[in-house]
């Protein structure tokens, strides 16, 4: 399958020492999330961020151009960023931010883009590929990093090649029916 998971990586559990990531800020913690209870009293664990300095940052060094987040928005700050390398060997930072009401691409690489969230979990793809000619106009080669900050829940992340039904993932990454 044209998938490379990120979070978590094979079983369905979260452990920071088995994850490929740095963590940062007052609040980083894995804890138990009841909203998403594969049982009764049987909790899923999910990272969680508090504060607008807690932050989790995953080295991907990843080129399938699909990015999948499971995330919950706890609170007001929610911020995205994206290390990607275009086909020319040019570094670009994306951030992605419910703090952005605006565009802007500098000069230097660095693109910032609105993310429209709602409270509660969500589901969010975003198409590399589409983004980096959009904002660049050159073709997407790898995304190097991906860093979440802000307040949030994390549950799943991974990259794929193509868009998947919840069915045809495998069950450590399906949303419907988790265990």
């Amino acid at each position: 399958m044209d998938i490379t998971p990120v979070l978590p990586q094979s079983d369905g559990k979260i452990d920071f020492d088995m994850l490929d990531c740095s963590t940062s800020g007052p609040e980083v913690a894995i804890v138990e999330d009841f909203e998403l209870q594969a049982s009764p009293n049987n909790a899923i664990s999910v990272i969680e961020l508090i504060g607008n300095e807690s932050k989790v940052l995953f080295y991907t060094d990843c080129s399938r151009p699909l990015l999948v987040l499971y995330v919950k928005n706890i609170q007001r700050f929610l911020k995205i960023l994206l290390l990607c390398e275009d086909d020319t060997g040019t570094e670009i930072k994306f951030e992605f931010s419910n703090n952005n009401s605006f565009v802007s691409v500098d000069k230097h690489g660095h693109c910032k883009l609105p993310l429209e969230i709602d409270f509660g979990w969500q589901y969010i793809c975003m198409d590399l590929e589409d983004i980096v000619a959009n904002a660049c106009g050159t073709t997407f080669s790898i995304c190097k990093e991906v860093t979440v900050c802000g307040s949030c829940r994390l549950l799943k992340m991974y990259f794929q090649s193509k868009r998947f039904a919840d069915c045809e993932l495998p069950n450590y990454l399906r949303l419907v029916g988790i265990e």
